[in-house]
């Protein structure tokens, strides 16, 4: 039999009202919180992509909401969203920060080489990215299930006060 899945009918086995409970009861965690756990987890002196940040929470077609979450505030408090660029090592979120090139300086600060070119201010991606092993991805899978059963015993989400910060510290 099909069940509604919040507007979209296939074969699975929760309906809309089941799903939506157990979100509210803090089964899974949302998209957002994900990315926080995430990027805290970059190692200083390494930068991950939008698309790596993505696929280690679970959705890898969703880059551009990973730019999102954190231009908006939404992966939480503490997030070092300095760490992240685009695919091609360039400093893409720089226009989100309080002056162009902060991200550069902060990037700098931590370690990693920023070159300019006609693109934008640049990471070597093969000298700078964040490689993570499968051992880090089962220890943020982990984290994840961690991190939800403390929202089901707390009952909620806490993104931090400031929401539209696209870096807190």
């Amino acid at each position: 039999r099909a069940f509604t899945r919040c507007g979209k009918t296939d074969k699975i086995s929760l309906t809309c009202e089941q799903q939506q409970l157990g979100e509210r009861m803090g089964i899974e965690l949302d998209f957002y919180e994900k990315i926080g756990i995430v990027c805290r987890r970059i190692p200083a002196g390494r930068v991950a992509t939008y698309g790596q940040i993505a696929l280690l929470c679970g959705k890898p077609r969703n880059s551009r909401q990973v730019g999102y979450g954190l231009k908006k505030g939404l992966a939480g408090r503490d997030v070092p969203a300095f760490r992240v660029v685009n695919a091609k090592g360039i400093l893409s979120g720089a226009a989100h920060f309080d002056t162009f090139d902060q991200q550069k300086i902060l990037l700098t600060e931590d370690g990693v080489e920023v070159i300019w070119t006609p693109e934008g201010f640049w990471v070597d991606l093969k000298r700078f990215g964040w490689r993570n092993t499968m051992e880090e991805a089962l220890a943020i899978e982990d984290e994840f299930k961690r991190a939800g059963e403390n929202r089901s015993i707390n009952g909620g989400i806490d993104r931090g006060a400031n929401r539209n910060i696209f870096i807190s510290f």
